[in-house]
């Protein structure tokens, strides 16, 4: 399907400002941060302190690190969890900008529902929803790697070199009645990121916000 494949084929590299919010009503917040994400290298959030000073960095591969370790704990404490909720949150994303997803629905056990201009594929744990008029994956529903259903839906939509990107994505994980909203703002896609930023042990200096 060219909607998935756009992602796995033709995004290399993504580059962009995020925000992080929470709609829980006990604990809301919002984080903001430079994103960085490469194919084959996983993604990288630093996040911002006041003065847009970095207070710490996010990564994520197979597995999810932050640094330093004073600001681990801190981000821990404002998530309410041991992690799981930020490795979900960064899961989601790899899966989506990497294509990996589009892997889940090459199975004959995928039942697919059309309906108006949306294609629906779902299988026994998963779904995801395609408008494929516009060419843009609107909605997914997976178990993420700590055992949560997530789902996921994708809004406001700008096209980068023929590549839709969503500009917002609203983010649910029903067992932990949380919500999130992703914002994604200056976004850049397949310029030169060296994997060396992605690795936690001996990452670069992140470049500089323009």
């Amino acid at each position: 399907n060219k909607t998935t494949l756009q992602y796995k084929d033709l995004l290399d590299s993504l580059s962009c400002m995020m925000s992080v919010s929470s709609n829980r009503s006990r604990a809301r917040f919002s984080v903001r941060g430079l994103f960085y994400y490469k194919k084959d290298a996983g993604l990288r959030i630093d996040i911002m302190g006041p003065f847009m000073v970095p207070a710490g960095s996010i990564f994520y591969s197979d597995s999810l690190r932050i640094l330093p370790e004073e600001f681990n704990s801190e981000m821990k404490n404002l998530f309410g969890d041991n992690g799981e909720t930020i490795e979900d949150i960064a899961e989601l994303v790899a899966r989506f900008f990497d294509g990996r997803f589009v892997n889940e629905f090459f199975d004959p056990s995928v039942m697919e529902k059309k309906r108006r201009r949306w294609i629906t594929f779902e299988k026994q744990f998963s779904s995801v929803r395609i408008d494929y008029r516009r060419r843009r994956v609107v909605r997914y529903k997976y178990f993420s790697n700590s055992g949560y259903e997530v789902l996921a839906e994708m809004k406001d939509f700008t096209s980068i070199d023929g590549i839709n990107i969503p500009k917002k994505i609203d983010v649910r994980i029903p067992e932990l009645r949380q919500r999130f909203t992703l914002k994604l703002t200056n976004i850049s896609i397949n310029q030169d990121a060296g994997k060396e930023l992605f690795k936690p042990a001996e990452s670069a200096p992140a470049p500089e916000a323009k």
